[in-house]
């Protein structure tokens, strides 16, 4: 385990604080796209985001299988102009993404919550449902000469003791104290021509229950998923990763 510090140089692609709500019945698109204009200075870029089903059935009659499919428009998406700040507005909830380069979570989370203040004004959900961080590194290093303990603390092993060239686990947490459910996926894949090797470590922290719009739990909440999801990097990383990023 490495220690947990401010990385100033942090290897994060992407920061994710998203809010998941119980919409009011009445909620429509064009309710939405209110707040388009009220940001449309600071996030001019705006796409409309899709929600997509399908389903299979099976005529046992005549032995074929029948596919539909759906898709209606459930939201947009919004962009600032240098395309380092993302939002999501959607029936089903908001979300804020910082894309590389990184700040600090100080300025991610004000960010979030300026937008998520604006978002719930026009929204008005009956409730919040879930609450999420999520963390995305991206890690672009050397080649290990003999094996990845150079870089995480729990690689993964080869048979045969083959050279690995492609990886990906998903594994999923639960902390009984908190209630919060981490899922957490490492990813490696050595480049050719022993150009270097690119790990990714995504943490996506969060907990489901219901708070209400004004609830004063909130704050705290997204700082046990934010807490949680330090614990999962610097877990999973040698201090030789801490060096080269701080």
């Amino acid at each position: 385990m490495a220690k947990i510090i401010h990385l100033r140089n942090a290897p994060i692609a992407e920061a994710v604080v998203d809010y998941r709500v119980k919409a009011r019945d009445a909620l429509e698109m064009n309710d939405l796209t209110k707040l388009i204009d009220v940001l449309k200075g600071e996030y001019p870029t705006c796409e409309d985001l899709f929600q997509f089903s399908g389903e299979f059935k099976l005529d046992l009659k005549e032995g074929l299988s029948k596919e539909s499919h759906e898709h209606a428009q459930n939201g947009f998406m919004l962009k600032s102009s240098d395309g380092s700040n993302v939002t999501q507005l959607t029936l089903g909830g908001f979300s804020f993404s910082r894309l590389h380069p990184y700040t600090s979570w100080h300025e991610v989370y004000r960010e979030a919550n300026r937008l998520w203040n604006l978002y719930k004004e026009v929204a008005a959900p009956d409730l919040i449902t879930r609450l999420a961080v999520r963390y995305i590194n991206k890690l672009e290093l050397p080649s290990p000469k003999e094996d990845l303990l150079e870089y995480l603390t729990a690689p993964p092993k080869a048979p045969l003791n083959m050279p690995i060239v492609q990886h990906s686990l998903r594994t999923k947490l639960f902390n009984e104290e908190t209630k919060v459910v981490a899922v957490v996926t490492q990813a490696l894949e050595v480049l050719p021509g022993s150009k270097g090797i690119v790990i990714i470590l995504d943490n996506d922290v969060y907990k489901a229950q219901q708070y209400r719009l004004d609830d004063p739990k909130l704050d705290a909440t997204f700082g046990i998923l934010h807490d949680m999801k330090n614990q999962l990097f610097f877990n999973a990383i040698t201090q030789g990763i801490v060096e080269r990023y701080k």
